[in-house]
């Protein structure tokens, strides 16, 4: 199956249902979850356009499932581990609290590496946005 546009397919662990989401919805999920305490840490690595976008998109989220929150979280605890920014790769066998702990933690002890994460989701809505004539 092909991505289209900046959509990624997030699929859940505990489901063969796929869930569609634009990187900055995951971006905006991602944050909230980890919460103020560690998003403080974070928020100088941010543009103030991401900040902005930030900001709208948790904004105008709504209501977020748990199969979507846990989907995000699994693609965060992947991509940290596979990237190898931490270490945490048990953690994605784990109950969700358990997940969200340890994502919480490793972005506590690594905040650049979380706030590059997240900034790789939202820069997905500027590639959306670009011109392809920019790039010839």
């Amino acid at each position: 199956m092909n991505e289209t546009g900046f959509e990624k397919l997030v699929k859940t662990s505990d489901s063969n249902k796929a869930i569609r989401l634009t990187g900055p919805q995951k971006a905006a999920i991602l944050f909230a979850e980890l919460g103020k305490a560690v998003t403080d840490q974070m928020t100088a690595s941010f543009t103030t356009k991401q900040l902005h976008l930030l900001r709208n998109t948790m904004k105008n989220l709504g209501p977020i499932n748990t199969k979507t929150e846990i989907a995000v979280l699994e693609q965060a605890l992947h991509y940290g581990t596979q990237n190898g920014l931490w270490d945490i790769s048990a953690a994605i066998k784990t109950d969700v609290a358990r997940r969200s702990t340890t994502l919480r933690s490793a972005a506590s002890s690594n905040p650049s590496a979380m706030a590059g994460l997240i900034s790789s989701w939202l820069d997905t809505a500027e590639d959306k946005d670009k011109d392809p004539k920019e790039d010839q």
